[in-house]
């Protein structure tokens, strides 16, 4: 499907790109990556060679991060996760999207899913269908540019780290299926979705679409 197609060929290209520089897989216990099961989290992070100083140690962080809010969404799947410049995901939001400027986070879904993230007034089927997804998911590839997120994070008055995972709740709720852009409907579980995730993990601030509002 054309979701595969996308991620397929956008591996391709990170793999192949001579600008990634430290490629990390992180299994959260010690199993072989051929015999996971219930309750595994692998995060693949990959950085580019023109992101900003520290951005190494920034991964590692990132990279807990990541497994923690698998966890919190009660999500057992491999995410793949890119931190890059401006430049970079500018390449990749023209390229994708016809959109000819850097953004702060593209998500690439490896499969289609209905969104299934329980919530608080959700039905029996909103937890059945979060029930269904026990098995092991390879659930995509989220991007994000460290240096639109440094800039968000100063007018924000938040470290770069809270920022990141800002984006990361935004691009992993696309990869489940979610889209704020449809309708004022979807908009609205999506940005409940993104609430319900930080306030969860104990995160600072809450999620990118309510602080977007803010802005304007």
């Amino acid at each position: 499907n054309r979701f595969g197609l996308f991620v397929c060929n956008l591996r391709f290209e990170l793999i192949s790109n001579r600008h990634i520089t430290s490629l990390a897989c992180c299994v959260s216990d010690e199993n072989n990556i051929s015999s996971v099961r219930k309750n595994q989290h692998v995060v693949w992070i990959q950085t580019n060679y023109s992101v900003e100083p520290g951005t190494s140690s920034l991964a590692n962080d990132i990279e807990l991060d990541s497994k923690e809010l698998l966890k919190a969404a009660d999500i057992s799947g491999e995410l793949s996760l890119v931190l890059c410049d401006d430049q970079y995901i500018k390449e990749l939001n023209h390229k994708w999207r016809n959109i000819d400027k850097p953004t702060d986070v593209l998500s690439f879904p490896q499969q289609e899913f209905d969104d299934f993230l329980d919530s608080e007034q959700g039905s029996d089927d909103d937890q059945e269908s979060l029930d269904d997804h026990d098995q092991f998911l390879v659930l995509g590839d989220i991007v994000i540019s460290t240096e639109t997120a440094q800039r968000q994070a100063e007018q924000r008055k938040y470290t770069l780290r809270d920022e990141v995972r800002i984006l990361l709740v935004h691009g992993l709720l696309h990869l489940l299926g979610y889209d704020h852009e449809t309708n004022r409907e979807d908009y609205i579980e999506m940005q409940d979705a993104e609430s319900k995730l930080v306030e969860r993990l104990k995160w600072n601030g809450s999620g990118l679409l309510e602080l977007s509002q803010d802005v304007d």
